[in-house]
């Protein structure tokens, strides 16, 4: 896992992805490791709601990696209300839970 990347010094900048690492909880384990290492995280799909929070709420670097293109017509969007850049930067909600509504007529 992360513990043996960081052992080894195998990589400079650590880009988990939250949605596939095991969530929010493994996410902060795994900044928690790198910044025993010294080494920065700027996690994959980081402008979005998870990995906002996951920025916000520990050592991450304050990069978000943002793809303005992923927006798609309404009916195929799972949640409204996700927080876009303005003027550069993008924060969380201050919404409760990730600041999201589902969109009931996809469930």
């Amino acid at each position: 896992g992360f513990d043996a990347i960081a052992r080894a010094g195998a990589m400079d900048l650590w880009q988990p992805d939250i949605t596939w690492c095991g969530g929010i909880t493994e996410g902060m384990r795994i900044v928690e490791i790198a910044e025993e290492y010294g080494i920065p995280v700027a996690p994959h799909r980081g402008g979005e709601v998870w990995g906002l929070h996951l920025i916000a709420g520990s050592a991450c670097a304050d990069l978000a990696e943002y793809h303005s293109d992923h927006i798609r017509d309404e009916r195929d969007v799972l949640w409204f209300d996700e927080p876009a850049p303005i003027d550069g930067y993008i924060s969380p909600t201050d919404k409760p839970g990730f600041g999201v509504t589902l969109n009931e007529a996809m469930l």
